[in-house]
């Protein structure tokens, strides 16, 4: 069963509420692509906060199509070392593993910081 989360603060809800029990917005039900979409237009949000949300829900989706959105996301924002670290602990539990191991290389090619490359390395050293 697929997890269903806000569209206003990203948080798991449970079945059959009307209001988010987190941010206490009425909640709109969006369907799975659409979902994905929002969240993935989310990773552009200048608040790091929205966008680390945005990255947890993807990431409990274990979605391979997500991984260059991922990348290119820890790419614009390459001063924030905790997203950065976030999204490679998301890249690193994507169950394909051409998708997971090319973003990963991506990332260890191209990030700055060395924390980042090194938890990339790291999670391909892993599988």
């Amino acid at each position: 069963m697929e997890e269903i989360f806000c569209v206003h603060c990203f948080a798991i809800l449970p079945t059959g509420c009307d209001i988010c029990p987190s941010c206490h917005e009425k909640l709109s039900y969006l369907g799975s692509e659409e979902s994905r979409d929002l969240l993935l237009k989310v990773l552009h949000d200048k608040r790091a906060k929205i966008r680390s949300d945005a990255i947890f829900a993807l990431g409990r989706r274990n979605d391979r199509r997500i991984a260059g959105e991922l990348v290119a996301c820890a790419l614009r924002h390459p001063a924030d070392i905790n997203e950065g670290l976030q999204i490679v602990k998301v890249l690193a539990a994507i169950d394909d593993e051409t998708h997971r191991a090319t973003a990963l290389q991506y990332l260890i090619a191209r990030h700055p910081a060395s924390q980042v490359k090194q938890a990339a390395l790291s999670a391909l050293d892993l599988h």
